[in-house]
């Protein structure tokens, strides 16, 4: 089964991928900055270092498997 995906999408915001639930959902509304893409059913946020930090905080616990690309953002 998927897990928590976190990369960056063709415009360089970081995308956030997972297998839809509840509590997932819930999580990712706890971030500001939240853009839903309907049509593909994710939701991205500004790049930045602190957006970054609230996204991998909100799935911790989940093991999030992080693009290469974010490597500058993460601690």
């Amino acid at each position: 089964m998927m897990g928590v995906i976190i990369n960056r999408d063709n415009s360089g915001d970081i995308k956030v991928t997972y297998p839809y639930n509840a509590i997932y959902l819930s999580k990712i509304k706890t971030i500001p900055g939240r853009k839903c893409h309907p049509d593909g059913k994710y939701p991205t946020f500004p790049y930045s270092k602190v957006v970054f930090d609230q996204v991998y905080f909100a799935f911790a616990g989940e093991d999030p498997d992080t693009d290469p690309s974010l490597r500058p953002l993460v601690r």
